[in-house]
């Protein structure tokens, strides 16, 4: 049962965090309809033979208007990704710093584990894809320009960036 349980909240935080890399990188983000609530890919669309030749039909599930209901209970995965995301969503609504002409610039952060970039010196975004614990030594991402430490748009922590930075698994900052 903790076993189930420890892979659930994994599984919730990898789904988070490809969502957070959409929502802070440059451009229109696209979420599909059911993201928001973890909608799982639709087999089914195989037994329809007038559209079992197009495989996109695999992200065009039916909404499950139940589990649309559970979207604002946090006691489930569906009221967990739906009030992240729409926090997400919020952040970057009311911060200039995601103003479509700002680029997004990837650093390598010497982590194969560790997504991130920068926006224009003005915001460091760090994404770990991993189930394990990564460190970012900080003179990878403190060279361009950013003040010596920030504050995580998301979880409201500072991180300064005169030590490493260490992230949990599939943990992500929007750092500014």
């Amino acid at each position: 049962m903790k076993k189930d349980r420890y892979k659930l909240e994994l599984a919730v935080k990898r789904i988070l965090l490809l969502n957070s890399v959409i929502i802070s990188y440059t451009g229109i983000p696209l979420l599909y309809s059911g993201d928001e609530i973890g909608t799982l890919n639709w087999w089914d669309y195989k037994k329809d033979e007038t559209i079992a030749h197009d495989s996109r039909w695999l992200h065009r599930a039916p909404m499950d208007w139940e589990k649309a209901g559970n979207r604002h209970d946090m006691g489930t995965v569906e009221g967990i990704l739906f009030s992240s995301i729409r926090e997400m969503i919020r952040v970057r609504k009311e911060n200039p710093i995601f103003a479509s002409n700002i680029s997004s610039i990837p650093i390598d952060t010497g982590n194969k584990a560790v997504f991130a970039f920068h926006r224009e010196d003005k915001m460091l975004v760090l994404a770990n894809f991993s189930e394990e614990r990564q460190v970012v030594n900080c003179n990878a991402v403190n060279w361009f320009g950013l003040p010596w430490e920030l504050h995580d748009l998301i979880q409201g922590k500072t991180v300064p960036l005169w030590d490493n930075i260490v992230l949990g698994p599939y943990e992500y900052l929007w750092l500014a």
